[in-house]
Formats: C-alpha cells, structure tokens, sequence
C-alpha cells in the first residue's frame, strides 16, 4: 500500500479498517502517507483499538502530508495514550488539517482536555464534528471552553449523540456569545427537552452570536422546541440560512414555525425543508410566509409524496404578489404531472423568480410536456434552470428543446446527464442550435464524455452565436472525443469566450487536441482548468499551445496539482511569451520553494505582461511570499494583486510588506483575504500605506478583528504619506470598535475619495459613529457605497445627517434589501434637504414598489443639485413606472442623465418612459439595458424618442438590442431627431441584416449622429464593410469609438478603406482605447493594419 500512495497520484480518499493490523504495518502503512509524492486529501480510520505507538506513526503523517485536509476517527476504544500523540500531531505546525470527525467513545473529561488543545493550537483547524455517547456536564465544559478560546478558529461546529440536555446546552450557549468565528452550526437533537431547547435558542439570540448557517435534525417537530427556536429569528439578524429535517410535523408545528419566519424582523434569506412536509396543512402555513417575509430569497423544499391539495396551496403562495423568492429548488417525489402543473403557473405569475432547480426523478413525457409549456410562456421570468435526474431521453429532450426557441428570457442551462442515448443529445443539440434559443452559459456534467455526446454539441459551438460561456466535466475522455470537442471550439463561427474544463482531462493527448483551440480560436479570451495528477509532457503540450502567437486568451485560471517545478516551468514560459495574457489566478497546494522560486522568475521576466496575479491556497508561509515579494520589484505592469491568507504569522507579512513597500512596486490595486485582522499584520500592513506612494485602492475581508487591529489599520490610513483614494471593507465590520477609528481616517486623510461598505446588521450606535466621522469638516469622501442589511429607519435616520452637513459628498451608490415604507420615507428626507450636495444617486436591491418610488419622485421635485439617476428595477409593475415618470414629468426635475437595468421592456413601462421625453427638457442623456424587449415596446419608446419635445443629444442601448425589427424602430428617430448627437450600441452578434438597416438610419440626410460608439462581439468582416459606408454618407459624423473583439487585418480592411474614402470627415477614430485618427491624423503604430497597404 505505501508503494501505492508514492507511485497513485489520482489517490485522494483512503478508508481503512485497523482491525488485525499491528504496530509494524501500521508504521510501514504510514511512511507511505508520508511520502512527498502521496496525494491523500482525506483519511478515515475505524477500529476497535489504536495502539498509542501506531497513533504516533500517524501523528507523523498530519506533520508530513501537506495535502491532508480531512481527518475521521471512529475508534472505539480510545484512550488518553492514544489521544496524546494523535492531538500532538494535529496540533504541529505543519498540520493542514482543515476538518477533523471524531466519532467512538471520546466523551471523557481526559479526552476532551487534550483535544481542546488543538483548538488553541492549530489555525488551520475550521471544521469540526463530534459524535457523543451521553457526554456528562464536565465534558461538555471543557469542550465549550476550548471552542471559547480566543484563538480557535473553528468556522463550522456539527454535533451528534445525547446532547439534548439541559446542562450540554448551558456549555454551548457560552461558546455563541464569545467564539466570534463561529459561522455554521449541525446539531442533531435526540429527545430535546424544553429547557435545554429554551437554553440554545437563548445563546443563539445574543448579540454577540455571529451564527449565519443553522442546520438541525433529529426529534426538532414539536411546538416545545420550535416555540424558543421562532424567537431566534425575531432577534438574531445574523442569521441567514436555515435548514431543518422535520420528521411528521404537526398543524401546530407548522403554525409556530410560521408566524416566526413571517416575523417583520426576521433576516432568514434561504429556507431548506426536508421531512414529510408535503401535506395540505404544512403548505397552508409556509406560504403565509411567502406572503409576509420580503427578505426570503431560496427556497429548497425536498417532497415525499406531496398530495395535489398541498402542490396547488405551495404553488397558490409563490404565485402571491408579495412573494419575493428568486430561486426555487425541489426535490423528491415530484415529477408528477399533478405536482408539474401548478408549478408552471408559477413561472407565469411571478417575475421575481429567475432560478429553478429540478431533481427530476424518471419524468414521463407527460410531465416534461407540462414543464416546457410553463417555461415557454410569455411571462415566464426563468433565467436559469438546472435539472438532474434521469431527463436524457428523446421525449423529455424535444419538449425542452421548445422552451430554448421561445423563452427569450432564459440564459444559463445545467444539466445533469445519466446515460444520454445518442438521439437525446441530437435533440437537445438541435435546440441549442435554434436561432431563437438565447442561452448564453451552457454547463453540462453526467455521462457526457462521448463520441455520440460530443459530436451533435460541436455543431452548436458553430451555429449559436449567443453561447458565450462553456463549462464540462468530463470523466476520462478518449482521444476521439477530445478531437471532435476541439473541431468544434476551433470552428471559425464558435462564438465561445470562456472555456472550463473539469475531470481527467490531463492526458497528452487531450492536451494536444486542447492547444489547437488557442491556436484557431481567437475569440476564446478566458480559461479555466482543473488539473488532476498532470504528467510532464501533458503541462509542456498545454503550455505550448498557450505560448502561441495566434493564442489570444487573456485570463488563466488553474486549480488542481499544479503546485510542482515541472508544472510551473513550462508555465512560466508562457508568461515570456504570451503578451495578451494579463489576468493569472492559481490556487496552489502546499507549494514547496523551488516551486515559488520558479513562478516568481517568471513572472519577474522583462516580457511578462500579467497585470493582475490572484493567489490562493497554502501561500502564507515566509518560503512562498519571499520569491514572490521580488515580483513586486521587478514586474513593472503588475497592478493588481489579490492574495487569500490562511493565519498568516509574523514574518510572512513582514516579507510580504517588504516587497510592496519597494519604490520599484507598482501594484496600484490590493485585495486581502484570510485571516488577517490581527496587530501583527496590520503592523506591517500600514508601512505599506505609508510607503507605497502608487497604492490606490485597498480591499480588505475582515474576519474576527480585535480592537487594536483596526487601531492600527486606522492609524496607517491617517498617516500623511497614505496615497489611498478608495477603501473598500467587508467582513465583520459592522462594529462600534471597528468604526470609531475608522471615522478618524475620514478626518485626516484627504485622498480618501471612495469608501464601499458592506454592513451585516449594524445597529443604531454603529451608524452614529459612522455618520459624525462622514460629517465631519474634514472629511473627504465623494463617493460613498453601502451594502448589507441598511434600510432601516434607524440607518437612514443617520445616514441622511451625513447629507446635510456633508458637502464634498457628490455620488451615492445604496443597495437596498427589503427597504420599509419609514426608512424611504426618511432617507428622501435627507436627499431633499436644501444642503444636501449630492449629484448623482444609484439605487439597487427591491426598489421596484410604490412605497419606494413615491417619496424617491418627491427628491426629483426638490433637490435641484441632482443631475444623474441610476436605477435597477425588478420587475416594476405598470403603478411603480406610472409614480417614477410623474417625478421625472416633473417641471422642477433636474435630472440630466437616466440610467434604467432590470425587467424594462415592456409596452406599458415604455409607454411611461416616453412620457418624460416629451415633458422632461432637461433631460440629455438616457442608457437603457434592454432585456427581451418585445416589438411593441420598442415602437413606444422609439416614439418617444421622435417627439419634437424629446431633448435628448446621447443615447446607449445595451441588452438584447441586435434585430432587425429593433434596428428598423430606432433608425427612424435618426431620421426625425435633430437633437440626437451621440449614439452607443452594444450589439451582440449582429447578423447582416441588422447591420444592414442601422447603417441605411446612419447614413440618412436628416441623421444628426456626430459621436458613434460602437461595441460589438464577433463582428464579421461584412459588418464592418455596412459600417464603413457610414462615413461615405453621414457627412456630420466626427468621431468614432470602436470596442471590438479580436479585430484583424481581414475584419478591420473595409472599415479602413471607408475612412480612407475622400467624403469621410471622421476626425477621431478609437479602437478598444487606442486613437487610430487623432484630429485628422493617422496613428500607424496603433492600427491593427497599415493605411500603406489598404
């Protein structure tokens, strides 16, 4: 076996019986997980007894195995002897190990003692789970005071047994109130009395409880134990995600659970159910919270064979009005047609609902008919649907086929596979192929490595230009596959952009079929691989083909075991000679030295053109930081740099500041993550800011900080030599001690222009510190961006203080999760007040309600200052869009630019719109994203944009805008608006009709267009040949940007032959940021071809 692990490289999981092996086999068993070439992940021990000698063999492994993350035990018999070695190891400095199950008879006093040492010990420690057999009271104390320990830094806390106790909740509850990084918590309760049910749910309510995951299982479905549970959601805002496994609950069970979740203060965002939940009165009651809880996002509802009655009650709730629910997850028993049919009215009723994931368990053909005719509907909102489950077969694919050809909606496709027979996939094929199908990201898994898979799916890479984004698991493709996948990718009409690639893919010959794809496929810009075990020769292929001339990729990301020398040699090769590639992120376990040493050379190479490096995975020691602190020095086009920290120490942070405090460093932009918010690193992390002249942008995940971390961190950013113009924070932030010193940077630095916040939760006094440091005089900030759970009365009470007092403050950026009448009410208060200086507002999150937009419309009326609006709406019904055009109709509005996202086209929010062209003269500039915009609603706004009122000189359109009929609308306001100077397109996939008719518009006499922006992908040759006969016939037309993917002699020919054309009187011509023509003069270094030889 040790040969096995040494000379096994796709070995990652070893399960293994100790029963009849001794102490030599054992100590021979383990110098083969010792070997530097074993590549076991995961390690399961089970047995009667462990000897303490064969322990110490085995604690050897945790201080050796740099690749062992998961360690379970279920030893019987195990003593303290045997615990000793076994804690010593996980507690050595070198033990990776991430998650640790224990399982036997541990629930001893002594047992627990040695183990809570670990905790303390080991960082790298964040999952825990414990079996235990009746633990008494004293062991549950001394596990709950090693879980207390201000340096543990378990994340993920799962327990099991006998634990339903009075006295083992007293002990649990202490760690909620002082273990701040505890963030996930699985407890299976058996026979919980009411006490201890009282006791848990009293620690998980306290404030100082950070818990977002709670998972529980066992006998939980009695009114006793989920009455105490209900008052956690009224009072723990932390609290996110909720799973519970209820076994028969009751009317009443359902009825407590219910008025808890529909709790005005409840933050539950995602609700899993599982257990015999599929009864009419459990539904009555759960879509009474559909109906009340504006923050419930998922829902995931596993169903044992739910009756009619209980389908049409569940699906009558997400049908509601007030339902709020963006993604849907079933599973069971539900592939019935019963079950199916009110589904589908679902998708017709509610437009918030944009995810859907089926497991499909042998659907019949009438089922799938059902599915597909509610998913085709016109009003269906569905954007991205995954299905498992046994749906490859020729009937379920020719129903789904009709949903890609009629819901335009639908962008995002995962299927799950199982044993495709070679008629499924060409019928699936057939309707990816659809010039109606709009799917953008394809994602397929199962049984998919196939010739007969592979050879229909290649004719779609050909024929649907709108598929973008590629992603495959594939298990042990041969050869033949390989080659018919690569025919495909290479074809020249493949319209493919990200290319990632999952399995056994790191074969010499995969790779050499892989490479023609970068040689032949100049659209193909990101890669992503996952590379399990590759041989030399198979990393030399793919580096090849990344070194080629013709490769034109401009991020890699790599994961798998990619942190070897004969990996990364090959790899820095292509840093020498790939200039397009400018984006790397790898993720690198347990790289050695020469392996750091290696990259670092080539990334430090004269001709590296890599401007962003993301580096993750065990990086934070001195060995790995140090080579990569000398890339600072010397790689001059380095600007971006994120790096993710596991408990970085000391020293590593002191190396890692020394290479960015450098005068020759150029990194402008750094992300942190990990654990860094500690005194030590923010030490070392402020001389940095006091140093580093050319550091912009900083962005730090706090996790756990402690008070003297942020004094420090503050005190860097106040220092007079900081450079920093935008701070972004996120993490464990929302804190008075976090924020108090914060609010002195705001007075002392005044570089500081930008500051982004994401908030959990905070309360009033965190928002009364941060809004006197905002209003202070000093203070700087111009843009100001907040994220999290702000929009209550008492956030925006605060945070409209800032906006009377505050008058360097021009942009505001809020996302707004389930925002209340009050808090709208308070926060345009402040937005209407005479000194409030701000110019430009964006608002995202659920904006889109009545109660928002009216007091939103009254800012329009009054603030005179404000000139740019930007809104994300979803789904606005036709009264939201009615009260937004009143506020903009508006003679006292001064909005100047409108920027409208979300669910828009409609006929009826057109009809709105246009309103304020024709009322509106202040009104210049209007960016539209368009999705799915129907005839009609573009022949309204089209009309608006002709009336002899509409003032508008630059118009953007982005979004599905590139069909004829939507090109033939807005060509005739070329025509008919003189005003009209500026125009931005972003068209996808033009065909020559489309381009056909925009240029006849361009062209016409009474066409006013002197600015023409212009971003295409995929443009053809004939594209640009209708755009050049644009400057032969708009006499007006002065400047011309171009943003083009991929443009080459052949493509760009034509359009220079038109600007060569004696009638053109283009004076600036840009091609993705490059001046070909600056005021009338060609710049030849900068063209993709040389006048001289058109």
């Amino acid at each position: 076996m040790a040969e096995v692990f040494r000379k096994n490289q796709r070995l990652r999981i070893l399960y293994l019986s100790l029963n009849n092996l001794d102490d030599q086999q054992m100590e021979e068993l383990c110098e083969g997980l010792k070997y530097p070439e074993c590549t076991i992940e995961m390690l399961q021990l089970s047995g009667e007894i462990l000897s303490e000698s064969s322990s110490r063999y085995v604690a050897e492994v945790f201080r050796k195995n740099q690749r062992l993350r998961v360690l379970c035990l279920d030893i019987q018999n195990i003593d303290d002897k045997t615990m000793e070695p076994l804690c010593d190891g996980l507690k050595h400095p070198k033990c990776t190990i991430e998650t640790l199950e224990l399982h036997g008879e541990i629930a001893k006093e002594s047992t627990m003692r040695i183990l809570t040492e670990v905790f303390r010990e080991n960082q790298r420690l964040k999952n825990l789970c414990l079996a235990l057999n009746n633990p008494d009271d004293r062991v549950m104390e001394v596990l709950s005071e090693g879980l207390k320990h201000p340096q543990c830094s378990i994340e993920m806390l799962e327990l099991h047994g006998e634990i339903g106790k009075e006295s083992t909740m007293s002990h649990l509850k202490a760690v909620f109130k002082e273990n701040q990084r505890l963030k996930k918590l699985f407890l299976t309760l058996k026979n919980p009395d009411e006490r201890a049910m009282e006791i848990l749910c009293e620690g998980l309510k306290h404030p100082q409880c950070t818990l977002e995951i709670l998972v529980l299982g066992g006998e939980n479905a009695k009114e006793s134990t989920m009455r105490p549970l209900t008052e956690v959601f009224r009072e723990n805002q932390r609290l996110k995600n909720l799973c519970l496994a209820l076994k028969n609950p009751d009317d009443r069970v359902m009825e407590v659970l219910s008025e808890g979740l529909k709790h005005p203060q409840c933050s539950i965002e995602m609700l899993q159910l599982h257990g015999e939940i599929g009864k009419e009165s459990t539904m009555r009651h759960l879509t009474e919270v559909f109906t009340k809880n504006q923050r419930l996002k998922n829902l995931c509802l596993a169903l044992k064979n739910p009756d009619e009655r209980a389908m049409e009650i569940l699906c009558e709730g997400l049908k509601h009005p007030q339902c709020t629910l963006e993604m849907l997850e079933l599973g069971g028993e539900n592939a019935k047609e019963s079950t199916m049919r009110p589904l589908t009215e679902v998708f017709r009723e509610n437009r918030r609902l944009t995810n859907l994931c089926l497991a499909l368990k042998n659907p019949d053909d009438r089922v799938m008919e059902v599915l597909s005719e509610g998913l085709k509907h016109p009003q269906c909102s569905i954007e991205m649907l995954q299905l498992q489950g046994e749906i490859a077969k020729e009937s379920n694919m020719s129903h789904l086929t009709e949903v890609f050809r009629e819901n335009q909606r639908l962008k995002k496709l995962l299927l799950t596979l199982k044993n495709p027979d070679e008629r499924a996939m060409e019928i699936l094929c057939e309707g990816l192929k659809h010039p109606q199908c709009t799917l953008e990201i394809l994602v397929l898994g199962g049984e998919n490595a196939k010739e007969s898979t592979m050879r229909p799916l290649t004719e779609v890479f050909r024929e649907n230009r709108r598929l973008r984004n590629l992603c495959l698991s594939l298990k042990n493709p041969d050869e033949r596959v390989m080659e018919v996948l690569v025919e495909g990718l290479k074809h020249p009409q493949c319209s493919i952009e990200k290319l990632e690639l999952h399995g056994e893919i790191v074969k010499e010959s995969t790779m050499s079929h892989l490479t023609e794809v970068f040689r032949d496929n100049q659209r193909l810009k990101k890669l992503f691989l996952t590379l399990n075990n590759p041989d030399e020769r198979a990393l030399e292929i793919l580096c090849e083909g990344l070194k080629h001339p013709q490769c034109t990729l401009e991020m890699l990301v790599l994961g798998g075991e990619i942190a070897k020398e004969s990996t990364m040699r090959p790899l820095t090769e292509v840093f020498r000679e790939n200039q397009r590639l400018n984006n790397l992120c790898l993720a690198l376990n347990n790289p050695d030295d020469r392996v750091m040493e290696v990259l670092s050379e080539g990334l430090k190479h004269p001709q590296c053109s890599i401007e962003m490096l993301e580096l993750g995975g065990e990086i934070a020691k001195e060995s790995t930081i140090r080579p990569l602190s000398e890339v600072f020095r010397e790689n001059q086009r380095l600007k971006n740099l994120c790096l993710a920290l596991n408990n970085p120490d000391d020293r590593v942070m002191e190396v890692l500041s020394e290479g960015l405090k450098h005068p020759q460093c150029s990194i402008e932009i750094i992300r942190l993550h990990g654990e860094i918010a500690k005194e030590s690193t923010m030490r070392h992390l402020t001389e940095v800011f006091r140093e580093n002249q050319r550091l912009k942008n900083l962005c730090l995940t706090l996790k756990n900080q402690d008070e003297r971390a942020m004094e420090i961190l503050c005190e860097g950013l106040k220092h007079p030599q900081c450079a920093l113009e935008m701070l972004e924070l996120g993490g464990e932030n929302a804190k008075e001690s976090t924020m108090r010193p914060l609010t002195e940077v705001f007075r002392e630095n005044r570089r500081l222009r930008n500051l982004c916040l994401a908030l959990k939760n905070p309360d009033d006094r965190v928002m009364e510190v941060l809004s006197e440091g905002l209003k202070h005089p000093q203070c700087s900030i111009e843009m100001l961006q907040l994220h999290g759970e702000i929009a209550k009365e008492s956030t925006m009470r605060r945070l409209t203080e800032v906006f009377r007092e505050n008058r360097r403050l021009k942009k505001l950026l809020l996302t707004l999760k389930n925002p209340d009448e009050r808090a709208m009410e308070i926060l345009c208060e402040g937005l209407k007040h005479p000194q409030c200086t701000l110019e430009m507002l964006l608002l995202g999150g659920e904006n889109a309600k009545e109660s928002t937009m009216r007091p939103l419309t009254e800012v329009f009326r009054e603030n005179r200052r404000l000139r740019n609006l930007c809104l994300a709406l979803k789904n606005p019904d036709d009264r939201v869009m009615e009260v937004l055009s009143e506020g903009l109709k508006h003679p006292q509005c001064s909005i100047q630019m409108l920027q409208l996202h979300g669910e828009i086209a409609k006929e009826s929010t057109m009809m709105h719109l246009t309103e304020v062209f024709r009322e509106n003269q202040r009104l210049k500039k209007l960016l539209l994203t368009l999705k799915n915009p129907d005839e009609r609603a573009m022949e309204i706004l089209c009309e608006g944009l002709k009336h002899p009122q509409c003032t508008l000189e630059m118009l953007v359109l982005g979004g599905e805008n590139a069909k004829e009929s939507t090109m033939r609308r807005l060509t005739e306001v070329f025509k008919e608006n003189q005003r009209l100077k500026n125009l931005c397109l972003a068209l996808k996939n033009p065909d020559d009709r489309v381009m056909e008719v925009l240029v006849e518009g361009l062209k016409h006499p009474r066409c006013s267009i002197e600015i023409l922006e212009f971003s295409g992908e995929s443009l053809s040759e004939s594209c640009l040949r209708y755009l050049a006969e644009v400057f032969r016939g708009n006499q007006r037309l002065r400047q011309l940007e171009l943003s083009l993917r991929n443009p080459d002699e052949k493509t760009m020919g034509p359009l220079y032959k038109g600007l060569k054309h004696p009638e053109c009187n283009i004076e600036t011509l840009q091609l993705n940021g490059k001046y070909i023509i600056q005021n009338g003069k060609w710049n030849e270094t900068s063209m993709v071809q040389s006048p001289a030889r058109i």
